[in-house]
């Protein structure tokens, strides 16, 4: 049989809830973060190393 450490959480206390704050505020910077890259134009910079970075014949 397995032992397995389970460890309790108590909700009421305040290190509890600054650590969910804390937590689900990095996953809503991230998904932000996401939505910005998907929507912003590409820049003509990474157009240019896109096409400049393939090697080249010789």
């Amino acid at each position: 049989m397995t032992h397995r450490n389970i460890v309790t959480m108590d909700g009421g206390s305040s290190e509890y809830w600054r650590q969910r704050k804390q937590g689900f505020r990095l996953i809503r910077e991230a998904e932000w973060a996401l939505s910005r890259l998907e929507r912003a134009p590409m820049s003509t910079a990474a157009m240019t190393t896109t096409a400049t970075s393939s090697p080249s014949k010789t």
